[in-house]
């Protein structure tokens, strides 16, 4: 009985490893695998409407190999209509249910320039040598490719993730729209990306490239290796997390709830913000840093040469400043700003309720007018030290 009982058990996992509803009908995986060769005219493109997997590699001419269930590669239709080479199932209404890959689909492309899956199934190109490519995702079905590609463009659309960590690419243009995650390896010269869906992106190996991102979704990016330039627009409560940075210029434009961390050197960097997301870029060295901040964020800086902070929402200001030659703050909110470090000359403007906290700064000289509610203290070197100063709108108060 327990021997019966358990071939019963192999035969439902059996059936439930391939089993496929075309117009309602259920087919089972009859599991007699066959290897068909299909006929096919020269395509540069390739779309991929079934459930079946694909894998893509280079060849000399254009071949298709299927290998499936016999009753189920019946189902799959392989034709060419202009360039493009159509993978699709014979009836377009289908549901399926299995653990195993119900089929795969092997094709040698002699030129390749683009591929766009809409089925359920994964996508494999291996070997990819192009100037330009075009990858496109509709569905569930991953997208991996390894090769190298001058320049790439992406567009993510459905919930299927797009795997190019072993794709090396010079520029990339990436359009995230949807839940489906995107992963990047190598990117030597441009990368620009919008993320307007859920899904996140990660790129690990940046080398010497010049960023333009634009964020308007809850979908996070995050970028590893050497940036050279950044310009980020970011509306989305997604959070950018940013190292490596080696820029001259870096300027963000903040107006969502989304963090932003950054962490290298920047000459030059330029924040502004209406949004609630924290700005934290303790970890990088800023040689010189104008911010705007008009909104509940608090910001997190780290200041080698000159500060211009205008300060006109509820969120706080923590600076640390390096031996720094200038430092000028204009604060009309609520928000507080501290100061620590070593600095040459501080100008502060306080119209607002939010206090100054410069104790831990030592500076050479100071000067300070309070107009609203709040104080401001300030440590002046002196010729035997240095004095901490407290002031309010009266003046000096000891």
């Amino acid at each position: 009985m327990k021997k019966n009982i358990a071939w019963l058990v192999v035969a439902l996992i059996t059936l439930s490893a391939c089993e496929v509803k075309i117009d309602g009908e259920k087919i089972v995986g009859s599991g007699k695998s066959i290897t068909e060769q299909r006929p096919v005219t020269a395509f540069t493109e390739l779309e991929n409407q079934s459930f079946f997997d694909i894998v893509i590699t280079k060849g000399d001419k254009d071949e298709v190999e299927i290998t499936g269930d016999d009753n189920l590669v019946s189902q799959i239709e392989t034709v060419v209509e202009g360039q493009r080479l159509v993978i699709r199932n014979k009836n377009k209404s289908f549901s399926f249910t299995w653990k195993n890959t119900p089929g795969t689909v092997k094709i040698k492309a002699a030129h390749l320039d683009s591929v766009d899956n809409s089925g359920s199934g994964d996508i494999e190109l291996r070997g990819l040598e192009n100037d330009k490519f075009s990858l496109k995702s509709n569905s569930s079905g991953d997208i991996k490719a390894i090769g190298q590609v001058q320049s790439l463009n992406a567009i993510a659309n459905g919930s299927g993730d797009l795997h190019l960590d072993q794709l090396s690419v010079a520029q990339a243009d990436i359009n995230m729209n949807s839940a489906g995650d995107v992963k990047m390896g190598k990117l030597s010269k441009l990368l620009n990306l919008k993320v307007n869906g859920s899904g996140d992106f990660l790129a690990d190996y940046l080398q010497d490239a010049s960023v333009n991102l634009m964020l308007q979704g809850p979908g996070s990016a995050k970028l590893r290796g050497q940036v050279t330039e950044l310009k980020v627009d970011a509306s989305g409560s997604g959070d950018l997390d940013v190292e490596g940075l080696k820029v001259a210029q870096a300027t963000l434009q903040l107006y969502g709830p989304g963090d932003v961390n950054l962490a290298g050197a920047a000459d030059n960097l330029m924040i502004t913000i209406n949004g609630s997301g924290d700005v934290d870029a303790k970890d990088l060295h800023a040689k010189t840093v104008v911010l705007k901040n008009n909104g509940p964020a608090n910001v997190s800086l780290n200041v080698d040469q000159n500060l211009n902070a205008e300060i006109s929402g509820s969120g706080d200001l923590d600076a640390k400043l390096n031996a720094a030659n200038k430092i000028e703050i204009v604060m009309n909110g609520p928000g507080a700003s501290s100061l620590s470090g070593t600095a040459d000359n501080l100008t502060a403007k306080i119209n607002g309720s939010g206090d100054l906290h410069a104790r831990e700064l030592l500076l050479r000289l100071a000067n300070i007018k309070v107009n609203g509610p709040s104080e401001a203290e300030v440590n002046v070197k002196q010729t035997n030290g240095a004095r901490v100063v407290r002031i309010d709108r009266n003046g000096v108060v000891n």
